[in-house]
């Protein structure tokens, strides 16, 4: 996993560092809120459309956000038994 830096950071970062919370953003973007959390843990990916409200929604240039999606790697390991 890349660590945040001062130009790119993930989602929760910026929610944090703005006090921003998920009702906030379900609110503001129209994403409901499970997809909210997911993306903020970076458990789904966001479709090109949802970046793009979430960006506007958080203040925060869409490019520098870190979108990737992660696995803990217990879970690849013990799915592939």
């Amino acid at each position: 996993m890349v660590a945040p830096t001062k130009d790119f950071q993930t989602v929760s970062d910026v929610m944090r560092e703005r006090a921003i919370s998920f009702d906030d953003l379900e609110r503001t973007t129209g994403i409901g809120r499970g997809i909210i959390e997911a993306i903020a843990h970076q458990r789904y990916t966001p479709s090109p459309l949802q970046r793009e409200r979430i960006s506007c929604a958080l203040r925060f240039p869409q490019h520098k956000i870190i979108w990737g999606h992660i696995t803990a790697a217990e879970e690849y390991i013990y799915s592939r038994l």
